[in-house]
């Protein structure tokens, strides 16, 4: 489902969450970006631990560089004050409650995802499997 390197080009994340604060608590869910920074793409790491802010579009969840996304340290616990984000600034009061009580994400079957058009909040951790190859390659090749 990747689009070509023309107008950016796209790549999908597959997602662990442990926490989901917005939307339908699936375990393992996908959220496309593009594929280049200057074209707004975010660049998730295989294996770190993320707060992402992502759209319901029709063709799935969507973020992008200035969606507000956050590096968190390694863990499974909600998020906390004490908790030193990387990337738009550190994890406030503000937002924390903002974000509203978290739901754990178990290894029970996921509900059916909500399609509402609604900002899906997710806490998401462990295994980040990118674009595969296709990511690499393409990361390769612009270097």
């Amino acid at each position: 489902m990747d689009e070509p390197m023309l107008n950016g080009g796209a790549v999908t994340a597959r997602f662990h969450g442990d926490h989901i604060y917005k939307g339908a608590p699936n375990a393992e869910f996908e959220v496309f970006t593009r594929a280049q920074g200057a074209a707004c793409g975010y660049e998730f790491v295989k294996g770190a631990r993320y707060l992402v802010f992502a759209r319901s579009r029709d063709s799935g969840l969507s973020t992008t560089l200035c969606s507000g996304n956050r590096l968190l340290p390694a863990g499974d616990h909600p998020l906390r004050f004490s908790d030193h984000a990387q990337g738009m600034g550190p994890l406030t009061p503000e937002l924390i409650t903002a974000l509203g009580t978290p739901v754990r994400v178990n290894a029970e079957p996921p509900p059916a995802p909500d399609r509402t058009g609604v900002m899906v909040i997710a806490v998401l951790a462990g295994a980040v499997v990118l674009a595969g190859a296709a990511w690499a390659g393409r990361r390769a090749r612009a270097r």
